[in-house]
């Protein structure tokens, strides 16, 4: 591997290492406050006050915190490295995905889906940048 390869593979991870991590901070911060704890027969319940139409347990939370901080550290991690040119069409595709993906989010929690469309925002104002320099 050459030095140059070298340089984009470890800077493309540390910028999907830095986006997972203010991604996780973000969904974490919005659930860790809703975590309950009751005990019940010697026993701790942890119980999540729900936000929307889908409950979430606590477990359920985490999880999904924890998938869509990898999906996105991915994502960013592989945009850097890649540094696609994107075509309209595939812009068009990217939205509709977002939508939606903000949709299903903003069902179990009204702020994930904000955080999702925001770090689209974010993500395409970036490529753009990039398709531009």
């Amino acid at each position: 591997m050459s030095k140059v390869q070298r340089v984009r593979v470890l800077t493309s991870l540390l910028w999907g290492a830095v986006a997972a991590v203010g991604q996780y901070t973000m969904l974490f911060l919005t659930i860790v406050w809703r975590i309950r704890v009751r005990i019940e027969n010697g026993a701790l319940l942890f119980h999540v006050d729900p936000r929307g139409p889908i409950p979430l347990s606590k477990d359920a939370a985490l999880t999904s915190a924890w998938v869509m901080t990898v999906l996105y550290g991915l994502i960013v991690g592989l945009a850097e490295y890649v540094r696609p040119r994107l075509a309209r069409r595939t812009w068009i595709i990217l939205v509709c995905l977002a939508v939606t993906f903000s949709v299903i989010a903003a069902l179990a929690e009204p702020l994930w889906g904000l955080i999702i469309f925001a770090d689209f925002i974010a993500l395409c104002t970036w490529l753009t940048r990039e398709a531009q320099a």
